[in-house]
Protein backbone atom coordinates (compact mmCIF):
# COMPACT_ATOMS: atom_id res chain seq x y z
CA UNK A 1 0.00 0.00 0.00
CA UNK A 2 2.81 2.46 0.79
CA UNK A 3 4.28 1.96 -2.70
CA UNK A 4 0.92 2.98 -4.12
CA UNK A 5 0.88 6.14 -1.99
CA UNK A 6 4.29 7.22 -3.25
CA UNK A 7 3.15 6.94 -6.85
CA UNK A 8 -0.17 8.82 -6.42
CA UNK A 9 -0.71 12.22 -7.95
CA UNK A 10 -1.99 15.04 -5.76
CA UNK A 11 -5.59 14.58 -6.94
CA UNK A 12 -5.49 10.80 -6.43
CA UNK A 13 -4.11 11.30 -2.97
CA UNK A 14 -6.87 13.82 -2.06
CA UNK A 15 -9.49 11.29 -3.20
CA UNK A 16 -7.81 8.52 -1.21
CA UNK A 17 -7.73 10.77 1.87
CA UNK A 18 -11.37 11.73 1.39
CA UNK A 19 -12.29 8.02 1.37
CA UNK A 20 -10.36 7.46 4.60
CA UNK A 21 -12.00 10.47 6.27
CA UNK A 22 -15.43 9.30 5.10
CA UNK A 23 -14.79 5.86 6.61
CA UNK A 24 -13.91 7.45 9.96
CA UNK A 25 -16.51 10.21 10.15
CA UNK A 26 -19.30 8.94 7.94
CA UNK A 27 -19.17 12.16 5.88
CA UNK A 28 -17.80 12.40 2.39
CA UNK A 29 -15.74 15.58 1.98
CA UNK A 30 -12.85 16.17 -0.32
CA UNK A 31 -10.09 17.81 1.67
CA UNK A 32 -8.28 20.76 0.24
CA UNK A 33 -4.57 20.94 0.33
CA UNK A 34 -3.70 18.88 3.37
CA UNK A 35 -0.20 18.01 2.35
CA UNK A 36 1.78 15.45 0.48
CA UNK A 37 1.27 11.75 0.71
CA UNK A 38 3.36 10.13 3.41
CA UNK A 39 6.83 9.05 2.41
CA UNK A 40 8.18 5.59 2.90
CA UNK A 41 10.51 5.06 5.81
CA UNK A 42 14.12 4.41 4.82
CA UNK A 43 15.17 0.82 4.50
CA UNK A 44 16.47 -0.65 7.74
CA UNK A 45 20.23 -0.74 8.14
CA UNK A 46 21.77 -4.18 7.91
CA UNK A 47 23.54 -5.67 10.94
CA UNK A 48 27.04 -4.95 9.62
CA UNK A 49 26.35 -1.25 9.03
CA UNK A 50 24.69 -0.97 12.46
CA UNK A 51 27.72 -2.56 14.17
CA UNK A 52 30.09 -0.19 12.35
CA UNK A 53 27.96 2.80 13.32
CA UNK A 54 27.83 1.71 16.97
CA UNK A 55 31.62 1.30 17.02
CA UNK A 56 32.14 4.82 15.64
CA UNK A 57 29.73 6.30 18.21
CA UNK A 58 31.36 4.39 21.07
CA UNK A 59 34.78 5.64 19.97
CA UNK A 60 33.59 9.26 19.83
CA UNK A 61 31.23 9.40 22.79
CA UNK A 62 30.66 12.85 24.27
CA UNK A 63 32.54 13.42 27.55
CA UNK A 64 30.40 13.53 30.68
CA UNK A 65 32.91 15.10 33.10
CA UNK A 66 35.75 17.61 32.87
CA UNK A 67 38.21 14.75 33.42
CA UNK A 68 36.92 12.95 30.30
CA UNK A 69 37.12 16.12 28.22
CA UNK A 70 40.07 16.10 25.87
CA UNK A 71 42.26 19.01 24.99
CA UNK A 72 41.07 19.08 21.39
CA UNK A 73 40.18 22.66 20.51
CA UNK A 74 37.98 23.90 19.08
CA UNK A 75 35.72 21.58 21.02
CA UNK A 76 33.63 19.39 18.67
CA UNK A 77 30.89 18.74 21.28
CA UNK A 78 28.42 21.55 20.54
CA UNK A 79 25.76 19.71 22.59
CA UNK A 80 27.85 20.02 25.77
CA UNK A 81 26.36 22.43 28.30
CA UNK A 82 29.72 24.22 28.58
CA UNK A 83 30.13 24.83 24.83
CA UNK A 84 29.91 28.51 23.89
CA UNK A 85 28.31 28.07 20.46
CA UNK A 86 24.75 27.83 21.74
CA UNK A 87 22.57 27.94 24.87
CA UNK A 88 19.37 26.04 25.54
CA UNK A 89 16.86 27.65 27.89
CA UNK A 90 16.00 25.22 30.70
CA UNK A 91 12.52 26.77 31.08
CA UNK A 92 11.38 26.85 27.45
CA UNK A 93 13.89 24.71 25.59
CA UNK A 94 14.56 27.62 23.22
CA UNK A 95 17.93 27.52 21.48
CA UNK A 96 20.06 30.65 21.19
CA UNK A 97 23.07 30.60 18.91
CA UNK A 98 25.60 33.16 20.17
CA UNK A 99 27.31 33.75 16.82
CA UNK A 100 24.83 32.88 14.03
CA UNK A 101 27.27 34.09 11.37
CA UNK A 102 30.06 31.69 12.49
CA UNK A 103 30.42 27.94 12.49
CA UNK A 104 31.39 26.22 15.78
CA UNK A 105 34.98 25.59 14.63
CA UNK A 106 35.43 29.30 13.78
CA UNK A 107 34.94 30.49 17.40
CA UNK A 108 37.96 31.84 19.25
CA UNK A 109 36.84 30.15 22.50
CA UNK A 110 34.55 27.12 22.55
CA UNK A 111 34.48 25.96 26.20
CA UNK A 112 33.37 28.02 29.20
CA UNK A 113 35.42 25.75 31.47
CA UNK A 114 38.60 26.76 29.63
CA UNK A 115 37.75 30.43 30.19
CA UNK A 116 37.03 29.80 33.87
CA UNK A 117 40.46 28.20 34.30
CA UNK A 118 42.12 31.30 32.82
CA UNK A 119 40.79 33.39 35.69
CA UNK A 120 38.77 36.60 35.96
CA UNK A 121 37.51 38.46 32.93
CA UNK A 122 36.15 41.96 32.51
CA UNK A 123 32.51 42.51 31.65
CA UNK A 124 33.61 43.63 28.20
CA UNK A 125 35.60 40.42 27.58
CA UNK A 126 32.69 38.22 28.68
CA UNK A 127 30.30 40.24 26.51
CA UNK A 128 32.53 39.75 23.46
CA UNK A 129 32.83 36.02 24.17
CA UNK A 130 29.05 35.55 24.40
CA UNK A 131 28.09 38.13 21.75
CA UNK A 132 25.88 40.14 24.11
CA UNK A 133 26.15 43.64 25.56
CA UNK A 134 28.20 44.55 28.60
CA UNK A 135 24.99 45.67 30.32
CA UNK A 136 23.43 42.22 29.84
CA UNK A 137 26.49 40.61 31.44
CA UNK A 138 26.18 43.02 34.37
CA UNK A 139 22.50 42.05 34.79
CA UNK A 140 23.38 38.34 34.73
CA UNK A 141 26.15 38.92 37.27
CA UNK A 142 23.74 40.73 39.61
CA UNK A 143 21.18 37.94 39.26
CA UNK A 144 23.82 35.33 40.04
CA UNK A 145 24.94 37.22 43.12
CA UNK A 146 21.34 37.47 44.35
CA UNK A 147 20.86 33.74 43.84
CA UNK A 148 24.04 32.97 45.77
CA UNK A 149 22.98 35.19 48.68
CA UNK A 150 19.69 33.30 48.97
CA UNK A 151 16.30 34.71 49.84
CA UNK A 152 16.45 38.27 51.13
CA UNK A 153 15.57 38.68 54.80
CA UNK A 154 13.07 41.36 55.51
CA UNK A 155 13.66 43.51 58.56
CA UNK A 156 10.44 44.61 60.18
Amino acid sequence: MSDDLDEMSGEEWREWMADRLAARTGKRTVPGRIGRPPRRAPEPVNATEKAESDAVHAEHERPRTRGECGTERPCPWVGCRHHLYLDVSPETGAIRIHFPDLEPWELEHTCSLDLAEEGGMTLEAVALTLNVTRERIRQLEDRGKRLLRGPARRLV
